[in-house]
């Protein structure tokens, strides 16, 4: 962006785009042509749409980037778009419905592991130059050196965090809980050590600053396992979309490694959107996010084996009343309730709502 003197006098352009460039007022169409996908597909009858307008936002996006960095003649990313479009392509295709959640887990693991790559090498690329490592290589700023660090823990968090959800909800990994002694400290010693080494790989240089960098990635991913581990499989849908949330913090952060308003602002709108979620799917599902993270239930279970609330199991079986007549003719049975059903003025179906408010989903 161009920057005026306080009493400059601006042609009647300049006042109108506020001296913004064609990239920079395509990339903001694109942000809010993603914002308002995302509000459409709130709605079922506008879902599609928004969703196709959310992929051709995303594809401006990516038209603009190309253009204004200078690389659209770089064959190779041309050949890895490809590449990337044919198997999401595939993947779109041949998912079933009930296999989305593992879908998009996978999917939000793509995008904090994009944001990892892109933090990583901008951390070596501020010390490497002619293909030798130096301290003095790139002049690169404390604050991109930091906001590449974090983009980096939050990304490999992400990535890894993702691909253990993903196999949870497919089935491929023990979707129980993986809960051990002292799981507690381990998870915040892997979190501070790996924050050390990303302070350490933000104030030094040269060699050193690459291979602390390096420990960084392995010790991110390492913490997205342990994260994701002490969360049962039918609570991974609400981690998924809190890993949601950080794979777009993860993309704005790098973004701001890299200086790019658009990526920091498309990533902004991702991690608020699937923060918000999150709040909604604990709400709705009786259950706080501490809870579901740590792997924790509200319903207790008595030394018998037997589910009891309150933590106490009942010394007798409380006595069940007599089900009642089904007022829409035909007596009991099954055909009794098909009257029932057809004498109601309106029929509420809310799937799974009962299994979570009783905290049942464990069990099942």
């Amino acid at each position: 962006m161009r920057s005026y003197p306080l009493y400059d006098v601006m042609s009647w352009k300049d006042a109108v785009f506020l001296g913004l460039s064609l990239a920079d007022m395509i990339g903001l169409i694109c942000v809010i042509g993603t914002v308002w996908g995302i509000k459409m597909m709130s709605s079922p009858t506008t879902a599609v749409r928004g969703n196709l307008l959310g992929a051709a936002s995303m594809a401006g996006a990516i038209i603009v980037t190309l253009v204004s960095e200078g690389i659209v003649g770089v064959g190779v990313l041309w050949v890895a778009m490809a590449i990337g479009a044919a198997l999401g392509y595939v993947m779109a295709v041949r998912v079933a419905m009930i296999q989305m959640p593992q879908m998009v887990a996978l999917l939000n693991g793509f995008g904090g592991g994009s944001s990892a790559i892109v933090s990583l090498m901008t951390l070596v690329a501020a010390f490497w130059t002619a293909g030798a490592v130096s301290a003095d290589a790139v002049a690169f700023g404390a604050f991109e050196k930091v906001t590449a660090v974090l983009g980096l823990i939050v990304g490999g968090i992400t990535f890894s965090g993702s691909l253990m959800a993903a196999g949870k909800l497919a089935g491929k990994i023990n979707q129980r809980p993986i809960i051990f002694e002292g799981q507690s400290t381990i998870n915040n010693l892997a979190l501070v050590v790996t924050l050390a080494l990303g302070l350490l790989a933000a104030v030094s240089g040269g060699a050193a600053a690459v291979a602390y960098a390096a420990l960084v990635l392995v010790g991110s991913l390492a913490y997205g396992v342990l994260f994701t581990i002490k969360v049962g499989g039918a609570d991974m849908p609400i981690t998924v979309s809190l890993l949601n949330s950080f794979s777009g913090v993860a993309a704005s952060i790098s973004g701001f490694a890299i200086r790019n308003p658009l990526l920091i602002a498309i990533g902004a709108v991702v991690g608020a959107s699937g923060l918000i979620l999150t709040q909604i799917m604990c709400r709705a599902m009786n259950r706080s996010l501490g809870q579901v993270l740590s792997g924790k239930t509200t319903v207790l279970r008595p030394a018998n084996g037997k589910r009891a609330v309150g933590g106490s199991a009942p010394s007798a079986p409380p006595s069940r009343p007599a089900p009642e007549k089904p007022v829409g003719g035909g007596g009991g049975g099954v055909q009794g309730y098909v009257g029932l059903a057809r004498a109601a003025k309106s029929v509420i179906v809310v799937p799974g709502y009962g299994m979570a408010l009783a905290q049942a989903q464990g069990d099942v």
